[in-house]
């Protein structure tokens, strides 16, 4: 427990000094660094005439003919470097306190982005299973259920049409066409077997998502809009991550149709 607490003691002592946890003044590189530098003189191979040769002797007396040797930024900045310095740099730079709002922004924004990836941009591998009926029915199941919602919408938008001019030609215009276009496309890509045609309509869902819906559920809040119909947009948005997940799986089998099959070749070799 005491050397517990005293390690700890240490590298707070460290830490606060700003020095190296790893490393101390004793320790040293078992070999220096060699010593790069740039802009030498390349070494010209073939014949040329001897108005355009200098020799050695004539660089060494004219210290005008030298090329200046420029040595290159210190080793604690060098990338690749594996010297003790340039890992104290690193280490102090990797603790350095990120507490500024530019930090933050980038912490959101990486969170968001994340979010982003984990529910519209799925890249996973082909289905293991060897009924890949399931897979299609789940498929053709949740495409039905995203295109009644769509409908089921669409009826709201234009009954009464007062609605329409208030939020609806949001959901149509913002990106046009997109709500209709995209489920026209799953099912055009489910009938020709087509993962290029599933992927743009991953894509279509992922800007429906981020523009259309959002700004078409800000302006039926703004206009006191039956909330019921917040509901059934985010019915929506989970149908189509659902849509996504299970069209990635769709899509990787159409790209590797014996992936399955090798799966189960390569899992019996593996298990002698």
């Amino acid at each position: 427990m005491t050397t517990n607490s005293a390690s700890r003691d240490a590298y707070q002592l460290a830490v606060n000094r700003e020095e190296s946890v790893l490393f101390d003044e004793t320790d040293q590189d078992a070999e220096d660094e060699k010593v790069t530098y740039a802009a030498r003189p390349k070494q010209v191979i073939g014949l040329e005439s001897n108005a355009n040769l200098i020799s050695s002797a004539q660089m060494h007396l004219d210290p005008s003919n030298k090329v200046k040797a420029i040595k290159l930024i210190d080793k604690t900045r060098r990338a690749f470097s594996i010297s003790i310095e340039s890992q104290k740099a690193f280490e102090l730079a990797i603790r350095k306190p990120r507490r500024k709002t530019k930090h933050e922004v980038t912490r959101i924004r990486a969170w968001i982005y994340g979010v982003f990836l984990l529910l519209m941009k799925h890249h996973g591998s082909p289905t293991k299973t060897k009924d890949l009926n399931r897979v299609f029915a789940l498929f053709a199941a949740v495409l039905t259920v995203d295109i009644l919602l769509l409908i089921n919408f669409t009826l709201h938008l234009f009954i009464p049409v007062t609605n329409f001019y208030l939020f609806g030609w949001l959901f149509f215009f913002v990106f046009f066409g997109i709500p209709y276009i995209s489920p026209l496309m799953a099912v055009l890509a489910a009938l020709t077997g087509n993962d290029q045609l599933l992927k743009t309509t991953g894509n279509m869902n992922s800007m429906m998502i981020c523009f259309n819906i959002p700004l078409t559920i800000f302006f039926m809040f703004w206009h006191d809009d039956d909330p019921i119909y917040y509901l059934l947009l985010a019915s929506m948005v989970f149908m189509k991550v659902c849509l996504s997940a299970v069209s990635a799986k769709v899509r990787m089998y159409l790209i590797n149709p014996r992936y399955s099959k090798n799966q189960e070749k390569l899992t019996k070799i593996l298990s002698r």
